[in-house]
């Protein structure tokens, strides 16, 4: 990042948002080359990783989009996970046994919270994860995809 954008001072940033933020306002297509880097480092990183686990390995979606939905330099900053799209998984398709998406309608974040653990400092933020029914969601998704693997 320092390479393409060498007038920047990184050391004012805390937050990732911040900083794609103000890169995006300097630059939005220096910005798609840091961004297509990050796309090719996490696609490495997930085969180191699915590589060295035994075993038949489910990669869970859970997103407010499907990942064909995800949005290019920084649309949305609520679109999470931020830059990960359909091509970086189907990358991922000869590491993986498959793949279980869980859709949320993002209007119920934060909806029910109970069973989450947070401080009073936290609960803003708490409300705006995916709920516990979402979490329900998902694990009725992968109960049924894992069943066979317990019979």
């Amino acid at each position: 990042m320092q390479t393409v954008f060498r007038e920047v001072d990184f050391t004012e940033f805390a937050f990732t948002r911040h900083l794609m933020s103000a890169l995006q306002l300097r630059c939005e297509k220096r910005l798609e080359l840091v961004i297509q880097e990050l796309r090719a480092a996490w696609v490495a990183r997930m085969r180191s990783l699915l590589g060295r686990i035994d075993g038949p390995k489910i990669l869970l979606w859970i997103a407010d989009h499907r990942p064909e939905e995800a949005q290019g330099v920084l649309a949305s900053y609520g679109n999470d996970p931020l830059y990960v799209d359909r091509g970086m998984i189907d990358a991922l398709d000869d590491h993986i046994e498959d793949c279980v998406e869980v859709v949320y309608d993002p209007g119920i974040r934060g909806t029910r919270t109970e069973g989450m653990v947070f401080s009073e400092l936290e609960a803003p933020v708490a409300m705006q994860m995916p709920g516990i029914e979402v979490h329900d969601a998902a694990t009725r998704k992968l109960t049924e995809l894992l069943e066979p693997y317990f019979a």
